[in-house]
């Protein structure tokens, strides 16, 4: 019937209608879809060019005269590859930031003198800014992470010694210090009462390599030239074992069940402390000592370098190489994780440190070199990783800043100006909007 006829027509314009409806709506959506694609192909754009301003500023900030230009140079470098998502690890940003308060505090900027001879050791306690160095003089020195300009309190007064310290370490519990030198007997030093004179540990037959305590402050483990693994209980030291090869450094992990010793030829092996069960984890290829290890403090991984001028990054949850770190030219004497585990640096006798991001291993590392043309022995992260401390063969000890936040917090503080129009146009572009670098100082735009 004409009615059914007309009911049809009606129900197929209403579909074709609904069809037309959701291609449009598919249009609207694969339109936004294609906005969002050019915005974030723009952003992306605008981010790169900004990065580009960060880096040109950087690196003319260095050729700099003007020390208060440099400065803020830096700083607003700093601040474009931050908001532009720059990379946190950037040395050219770093060396701009550094070296713009160098140009304010002098050479010997973050530098600590006091000893006469190479710092072979230095070691924070965990309860704030104090570490404690040694070395080559023979002295022990207490110091203030916080005021470099500040004497040291010389820990060992009145002692006479004619013998290289080579280590010391700080119990877990902050109460005791350690110290192991070219002779026969260990010092251990109670924190709570430095005027009181040391305890001498003695057992071992030659000099003592190195020396560990144990994570539950239960005791000391000692490796010496005679070959003898050794455990001191707070009583007496005891025989361990007899060690196959020469260990020269030692660590244990965080569970107390194992230690790890890097040997004379470049082996890494493993002793299990509850039967003194010895296998060997690795080797150095090319051989070689190896004379800096560290774990992290979660256990889960061991750093190690020596003689053959590289790194090895291992995994002792898998039992794996992850990766081997190049960069230096000599001998790696020192290797440290840092507290939270996210970093590791390395220290060299070509007289630089090394800062690897190990949450972005393909990144090229920090590369810190100023005023260390002297072999650098040993380092140690700050209790709050902020700042890495270096004991060096010329007697002196260096506090470096281990990220570009730390120092930009101090730029503002030292400049008197922020940059003229056309200091902005010059370096930057009358194209990028002008801001002040430093808000608590005037410019144009907070007039």
């Amino acid at each position: 019937s004409q009615a059914e006829a007309s009911k049809l027509e009606a129900l197929i314009a209403q579909e074709l209608a609904m069809e037309a409806q959701e291609l449009a709506e598919d249009a609207t959506i694969e339109a936004n879809k294609q906005t969002v694609i050019a915005r974030t192909a723009t952003k992306l754009a605008d981010d790169r060019l900004m990065l580009s301003y960060a880096q040109s500023l950087a690196g003319r900030s260095l050729q700099e005269r003007d020390v208060n230009l440099r400065a803020i140079m830096a700083q607003q470098a700093y601040n474009y590859n931050s908001e532009y998502g720059g990379a946190e690890f950037d040395n050219m940003i770093y060396d701009a930031l550094y070296y713009s308060i160098e140009k304010y505090e002098g050479e010997e900027y973050n530098m600590f003198k006091g000893h006469r001879g190479a710092v072979k050791s230095v070691e924070f306690s965990s309860l704030g800014s104090m570490f404690f160095s040694t070395g080559s003089d023979g002295t022990i020195n207490q110091w203030n992470l916080d005021d470099n300009k500040q004497a040291p309190q010389l820990i060992n007064t009145g002692e006479v010694s004619s013998y290289t310290n080579r280590t010391l370490k700080v119990s877990p519990d902050n109460k005791w210090l350690l110290v192991t030198s070219d002779t026969s007997f260990m010092r251990l030093y109670d924190l709570n009462n430095l005027k009181a004179k040391p305890t001498m540990i003695t057992g071992h037959s030659g000099f003592i390599r190195d020396a560990e305590f144990m994570p539950d402050n239960s005791g000391i483990y000692s490796v010496g030239s005679d070959g003898t693994l050794r455990f001191y209980d707070f009583t007496r030291l005891r025989l361990q074992k007899q060690l196959q090869y020469p260990i020269y450094t030692i660590k244990i992990d965080p569970s107390g069940k194992f230690l790890y010793g890097g040997t004379a030829r470049g082996d890494l092996i493993r002793i299990k402390l509850e039967d003194m069960s010895q296998e060997l984890i690795t080797s150095l290829d090319g051989g070689g000592r190896i004379a800096g290890m560290d774990i992290s403090k979660d256990g889960r991984y061991l750093a190690y370098g020596g003689q053959a001028g590289y790194v090895v990054l291992y995994d002792l949850v898998n039992n794996a190489i992850i990766k081997e770190l190049y960069g230096h030219t000599a001998r790696v004497n020192d290797v440290a994780f840092s507290n939270n585990g996210t970093k590791l640096a390395t220290a060299s006798w070509d007289g630089t440190i090394q800062i690897w991001n190990l949450e972005e291993l393909d990144d090229l590392p920090y590369l810190l070199k100023e005023h260390l043309e002297a072999h650098a022995w040993d380092l140690t992260f700050s209790p709050d990783d902020k700042y890495l401390v270096v004991g060096t063969s010329d007697g002196s000890i260096k506090k470096w800043a281990i990220d570009n936040a730390t120092i930009a917090d101090q730029i503002c503080q030292y400049v008197s100006r922020n940059m003229t129009k056309d200091e902005w146009n010059r370096y930057l572009s009358d194209n990028v909007d002008y801001v002040s670098t430093c808000k608590n100082l005037p410019g144009l735009d907070n007039i």
